[in-house]
């Protein structure tokens, strides 16, 4: 069985022109190290609810992570913006990491690298 990882390098092969739009994808893959933080964001009708995690430990396929309790930037009506604090929450978890580099935390629920923007969140009360 061939994985995707592949398929996308000979896909780069095949048609030189696609390069630029695949390399950056397959450079992300594999590229997590101890002490780098995720967010994920997952949406549920109006709700949307905002997860910090830290790389513990990453190896080419898989990925141990420890959520991290956020803490609020900035608060406006409805919404508040988060980022991530040092201080862990609950346990350890360990995850394959998916071709494009992001990580399944959860049922329908990917991560991704933090780029540094504190991350707005339904606050509580909204839409309720």
């Amino acid at each position: 069985m061939n994985s995707l990882r592949s398929k996308l390098i000979r896909l780069a092969h095949a048609q030189p022109s696609l390069r630029p739009h695949l390399l950056p994808i397959l450079k992300v893959a594999g590229a997590w190290k101890k002490g780098d933080i995720l967010v994920a964001q997952e949406s549920t009708g109006i709700h949307k609810t905002v997860m910090f995690y830290s790389v513990v430990k990453a190896t080419k396929k898989d990925i141990i992570l420890q959520r991290v309790a956020p803490d609020v930037a900035e608060r406006k009506p409805l919404v508040r913006t988060l980022v991530p604090t040092p201080r862990p929450i609950g346990k350890e978890i360990r995850r394959p990491i998916g071709p494009t580099g992001m990580v399944m935390v959860a049922p329908y629920v990917f991560a991704e690298k933090w780029d540094g923007t504190p991350q707005p969140e339904t606050d509580y009360g909204a839409g309720g």
